[in-house]
C-alpha cells in the first residue's frame, strides 16, 4: 500500500511538471528584467539625461552606469517643467514620447573616429533560456537629433549572451566588435518621430541570461545617412521596449472587469512588460503602444490587444464593463447581494440574509434602464426576466436604508 502511495505522488508531481512546462509555451513571458527602462535608481530633477536605470541594466563605458535614462514625458531644469517633443531638449532632440511608460534609454551608435565614442547597455535575464527553443528578440529605435549629432545608421543590435557580458566594463567608448548579434537592424534609422521595431529569432543554447545592445559593427560594415552636413559624423538612438520571448507564446489579455463609471483600470495585468504589443478597440481606434495601458472608458467597452513574435501574430480581448453613474455604490463581504442563476433564464433569484432589498432595477451596458420592481422589504426574491433580451445586465438593488447594491448578471 505504501508503495503504491509513493507512486501515485510521484505520477502527479511528474504531471504538475509537465503542465508548467508546457505552459511556458503559451504564456507571454518578456525574460528581460526592467524591459521599459521605468525602474530608475537615480534620478536627476535638473538634468533628466542624468537619470540612472536600475541595476539589471549597467553600461560598458568609465562610468558602467547606463545614466543616460531619459524621462521623456517632461524634464525639469532650472526654468521649470518643459514638454516634449521639444527640438532644444538637452542640447536638442527629443521628438516623440517613449514607446511606452516615461522612460527610454539613449545609446551612442557610430562614430567617424575609428572605433570610438560608441555606448552600450548590457541588461539581465530572468532566467536562462531552454536548450533548442526558439525565442523572438524585439526591440524599439528612434532617432534622437541632438544639435551636434549628424548621422543616422543601422546596425541597431542585440546580442543574448552568458554572464559573461558582465565583465564589459571600462571601455571608454571604444567599439565593441567580437560578438555577432542575433538581432541586427540592416536598415538605416533615421525616423525621429516613430518608433522603429527590429525583431530576430534565434536558437537557445541554454546559456542566455544576459543582453547587450548596440553597435557591434566596424564603420566600414556600417550604414550611414547624413541628416545635418554640420553637424558631427555622430549618431545617438533612443532605445525602449526590450524584450526576449519564446516564439511559440500566445497574448493572454486577461480577465473581463467591471468598474465604476470615471474609475480607471490596468488592462492586462498578467502581461509582462516591455512585449512588442498594441491595443485598441473593437472599431480600430489605437490606445496604446506597451503591455498595460490604463483606461478610462466611459461606456462598456471591448479591447483588443495583439502581440507580434518576429511573425507570430496572436490577439486577445478583454471587456471592461462600466457601471452607469448612480450605481457605483457597490458593497462587498456579507452585504454582497447573490444573483442566481447566472445566466439565468425567465427567472432570477435574488439573495442575501444581511439585506432587506425594497426596490429593484435592471439596467442594460448603455446605462438604460430596462426594468424597475418595488417590492415588499425581503431578505429573498424572485424576479422574472422572460421579456429581457438577450445580454449582459446590471441589477441595482436598494436596501430599506436607502444604500445601492449591484451586480452583474447574463440573460
Amino acid at each position: 500500500m505504501f508503495k503504491f502511495v509513493m507512486m501515485k505522488t510521484k505520477l502527479v508531481i511528474i504531471l504538475i511538471i509537465l503542465l508548467l512546462t508546457n505552459s511556458k509555451n503559451y504564456a507571454q513571458v518578456n525574460h528581460v528584467l526592467n524591459p521599459s527602462f521605468e525602474q530608475l535608481k537615480y534620478v536627476d530633477t535638473i538634468t533628466p539625461w542624468l537619470n540612472q536605470v536600475e541595476q539589471v541594466w549597467h553600461g560598458t563605458d568609465s562610468t558602467n552606469d547606463v545614466w543616460n535614462a531619459v524621462v521623456m514625458y517632461t524634464y525639469r531644469n532650472l526654468y521649470g517643467m518643459l514638454p516634449i517633443p521639444n527640438p532644444s531638449w538637452g542640447g536638442g532632440g527629443v521628438y516623440q514620447y517613449p514607446r511606452s511608460g516615461k522612460v527610454a534609454i539613449n545609446l551612442s551608435a557610430y562614430n567617424d573616429t575609428p572605433i570610438l565614442g560608441y555606448r552600450y547597455a548590457v541588461g539581465q535575464l530572468d532566467e536562462q533560456m531552454m536548450i533548442g527553443h526558439q525565442y523572438c528578440i524585439t526591440l524599439y529605435s528612434n532617432l534622437a537629433k541632438p544639435l551636434a549629432e549628424g548621422i543616422a545608421n543601422n546596425r541597431i543590435c542585440a546580442y543574448v549572451g552568458d554572464k559573461n557580458l558582465d565583465t564589459i566594463q571600462n571601455t571608454h567608448g571604444k567599439l565593441i566588435h567580437y560578438f555577432t548579434p542575433q538581432l541586427t537592424c540592416d536598415s538605416i534609422v533615421k525616423d525621429t518621430q516613430n518608433w522603429t521595431k527590429e525583431q530576430a529569432t534565434f536558437i537557445a543554447t541554454g546559456n542566455e541570461s544576459r543582453i547587450i545592445l548596440g553597435n557591434f559593427y566596424y564603420n566600414y560594415q556600417t550604414s550611414v545617412y547624413t541628416i545635418d552636413p554640420n553637424g558631427a559624423r555622430t549618431s545617438e538612438y533612443f532605445i525602449d521596449d526590450v524584450s526576449v520571448v519564446e516564439s511559440t507564446a500566445k497574448i493572454i489579455a486577461g480577465n473581463d472587469t467591471t468598474i465604476n463609471q470615471g474609475d480607471t483600470v490596468v488592462l492586462g495585468k498578467g502581461i509582462t512588460d516591455g512585449l512588442p504589443c498594441d491595443w485598441f478597440t473593437l472599431n480600430g481606434t489605437p490606445v496604446y503602444r506597451g503591455s498595460m495601458p490604463e483606461v478610462t472608458p466611459a461606456t462598456t467597452t471591448t479591447y483588443v490587444v495583439k502581440m507580434d513574435l518576429c511573425g507570430n501574430v496572436t490577439y486577445d480581448t478583454m471587456t471592461v464593463h462600466v457601471i452607469p453613474t448612480g450605481m457605483q455604490q457597490v458593497t462587498s463581504g456579507k452585504e454582497q447581494m447573490m444573483v442566481y442563476p447566472n445566466p439565468c433564464g425567465d427567472e432570477l433569484i435574488i439573495s442575501n440574509y444581511q439585506l432587506v432589498i425594497k426596490q429593484l432595477e435592471v439596467i442594460d451596458l448603455l446605462g438604460k434602464v430596462m426594468l424597475t420592481k418595488e417590492v415588499s422589504p425581503t431578505y429573498n426574491l424572485r424576479l422574472t426576466t422572460e421579456n429581457l433580451p438577450s445580454g449582459i445586465y446590471f441589477l441595482k438593488a436598494t436596501d430599506e436604508k436607502g444604500f445601492v447594491h449591484t451586480a452583474k448578471f447574463v440573460k
